[in-house]
């Protein structure tokens, strides 16, 4: 890597195209006292993966197409996201339309009891009107009947007196003719 560039590796990471500083961990730079190797390695590997970045950076790289690539990836991430907050909020928007309807089905239901139970008393009334209409029919047609009876006694009996009262008129009649022929004999 050294070799594809001049400079130091200070002069690398401090050029404008990284924007920010770097420090490298120097082994004279590591605190005072014991430093296990560990660490020692972890942050030469972090350096030179810096370093890596900032040569292709500086030699002209082209990093676009990693950019690019995980430009997509994002964008793919963020349109699954997207998909999955949509199908959560259409879910529930349908879980709510369910809910709506399941209520109004109810309140059709619970209407269509009340107008059942509505029906089935006004049909209760209904007939007990029709009953009452019956019976008063009927009481009506025995007096009617009774009325007919007494007005064929009373007939019967204005017939019987009339024809009495014939009777007697055709004999008185029939009497005042003979004394009235008596007397002009």
């Amino acid at each position: 890597m050294a070799a594809k560039t001049s400079g130091s590796m200070e002069e690398k990471l401090s050029t404008p195209e990284l924007n920010t500083p770097l420090k490298l961990a120097r082994l004279n730079e590591m605190p005072d006292g014991p430093v296990d190797m560990a660490t020692v390695s972890r942050a030469i590997v972090q350096n030179l993966v810096v370093l890596e970045e900032s040569d292709k950076i500086t030699e002209g790289a082209d990093l676009r197409p990693r950019f690019e690539v995980e430009a997509g990836l994002l964008k793919d991430q963020c349109r699954a996201k997207a998909r999955e907050k949509m199908v959560a909020v259409m879910d529930d928007e349908f879980k709510k339309f369910a809910r709506a309807l399941r209520g109004v089905q109810f309140g059709f239901y619970d209407k269509s009891i009340e107008l059942e139970k509505k029906i089935s008393q006004l049909e209760g009334e209904k007939n007990q009107l029709e009953e009452n209409m019956t019976r008063e029919r009927e009481a009506i047609q025995l007096e009617l009947e009774k009325e007919r009876e007494a007005a064929a006694l009373k007939l019967k009996e204005v017939r019987a007196e009339s024809v009495a009262e014939a009777g007697r008129l055709v004999t008185a009649s029939a009497t005042s003719r003979n004394n009235l022929a008596g007397k002009l004999y």
